[in-house]
Formats: structure tokens, C-alpha cells, sequence
């Protein structure tokens, strides 16, 4: 199945906003699509010249810039619309990505607390598509200012 804008929409993703101004919506648009019951993310972008390496494949900085913006994402969802900063994301390589391909990312919580951990992949082309590259993540929830009494 080729993918397009209008046939991600027709199976629920929807475009990321550009009106967030940040660095994933000045570098990549990004679609998304969240499971009701949070228990999976799934999201699609496709690369273009502007995210080759050398070698003429995508640059690795630019997917893992993919996987941070899409556990980011599944977080922003399993919080209710709450940010979390990342405290560790291990990439692992698996095949290269050239460059004009749909690639599409799957994100699931393993555990949800304080510290929020996912597991991730990213794949060529579809969802089942060749496996590109398999993360995980850990992220921490910004902690809340102490309220002081009146004479603490």
C-alpha cells in the first residue's frame, strides 16, 4: 500500500501541528494515532533529502530525534497532555532507512509512574514493514514546586 497524507487520515492518524514552532515541526512532519486505551502509539513520517548522511541513507541523529518526538508523544498522551524529559534512550541499529520512505513508529508503555519507561520501533515503508530501529526510553515527570505554609 502506497501512503499518503489523505490515506494516513483515512486510517486515523492525524498531522502533528505545525503551530507548535519546536524542533520536530521545523525539521519533520509527523503524524500520530493513539489506542483509546493508551496501550499503544503509533505515528508515520517520511524522510526527505534534508535527513541524508554521507552514505546517502537517513542520518541516525534525525531517527533518534523521531523516537525521542514519539515517546515524547505517547507520554503527552498517557499524562493527559504532560511533558516529561527524557533521562535515557538507548537506539539500537538494525537496518538503514533510505531516504523518501514512510517510516513508521510504534510506541508502548512498559511502565507508568514517576519514571515513565517505553519501548519503541521504528519500520520501513508499513507498520509490519522491515524493522529499522528498536529503542528504549526512560522519561521523568517534572517535579512539582513544594507549597509552603504561611511561616515555613
Amino acid at each position: 500500500m502506497k501512503y499518503s497524507p489523505a490515506a494516513l487520515e483515512l486510517l486515523g492518524y492525524t498531522r502533528r501541528s505545525e503551530k507548535w514552532d519546536d524542533f520536530v515541526s521545523k525539521t519533520m512532519a509527523t503524524w500520530f494515532k493513539f489506542s483509546l486505551d493508551h496501550s499503544e502509539s503509533n505515528f508515520a513520517w517520511v524522510n526527505n533529502e534534508h535527513h541524508r548522511n554521507s552514505q546517502g541513507v537517513t542520518h541516525g541523529g534525525a531517527l533518534m530525534t523521531y523516537m525521542d518526538y514519539c515517546m515524547s508523544a505517547t507520554i503527552w498522551d498517557l499524562t493527559g497532555g504532560g511533558a516529561a524529559y527524557t533521562m535515557q534512550l538507548d537506539n539500537q541499529f538494525v537496518h538503514p532507512a533510505r531516504i523518501k520512505r514512510w517510516l513508521f513508529c510504534r510506541v508502548v508503555p512498559r511502565s507508568v509512574g514517576e519514571v515513565i519507561e517505553l519501548d519503541g520501533e521504528i519500520r520501513v515503508n508499513d507498520p509490519t514493514g522491515m524493522l529499522i530501529l528498536r529503542s528504549y526510553g526512560k522519561f521523568t515527570l517534572p517535579k512539582k514546586p513544594k507549597v509552603l505554609a504561611d511561616g515555613e
